[in-house]
């Protein structure tokens, strides 16, 4: 049988946890506007060489 269980945590914790969720959140809307910029280049045609890509991204950590 399931059973519900409440935690209380203080100030410092709940701060804490609430600037984690708001670092989460400002990373995911810089991914998903990155995202939506590589859309559009696909969209206009740009970036369509998957072996030219390649090479930058390795060219890039190298």
């Amino acid at each position: 049988m399931p059973r519900n269980t409440s935690v209380t945590i203080g100030e410092h914790f709940s701060s804490f946890i609430d600037s984690k969720i708001e670092e989460d959140e400002a990373k995911l809307t810089a991914i998903r506007s990155k995202l939506a910029m590589g859309e559009a280049q696909l969209d206009r045609g740009e970036f369509v060489n998957g072996d030219d890509f390649i090479n930058k991204l390795i060219a890039k950590r190298g």
